[in-house]
């Protein structure tokens, strides 16, 4: 099945099952967020509050995405759920740091990082 025909699907309710390690966009969360189409038909690649990333790390325009949030000043990192996320980049808290260097919160592996084959 084609993105269109996933995304026409989506916009009729008819939601497929997500899977992070295709090429597809999680419109059963999308939905659950309040996330809708835009007038042209796109749907947003991020959840604004919770940081959950739509996009399936296969899906055709998810480089654009991993970029996009670089540019907006986001890190994107996966979360201890298997999910990826971005949140703005920020210095952690001095409990969280180790010599000198930033260290993440268990289970939330940088995506470069996690991406790696």
């Amino acid at each position: 099945m084609s993105l269109t025909e996933k995304m026409k699907q989506a916009a009729r309710g008819k939601v497929p099952k997500f899977d992070r390690n295709s090429k597809d966009y999680d419109y059963e969360s999308a939905k659950k967020a309040g996330i809708k189409p835009d007038a042209g038909g796109h749907w947003p690649s991020r959840d604004p509050k919770s940081g959950l990333i739509f996009k399936a790390r296969h899906h055709p325009t998810f480089h654009k995405t991993v970029a996009s949030e670089k540019a907006s000043g986001y890190e994107m990192y996966l979360g201890p759920n298997n999910r990826d996320y971005s949140r703005k980049k920020r210095d952690l808290p001095e409990g969280m740091k180790r010599g000198g260097k930033a260290q993440r919160p268990e289970g939330m592996v940088p995506v470069k990082k996690a991406y790696k084959k």
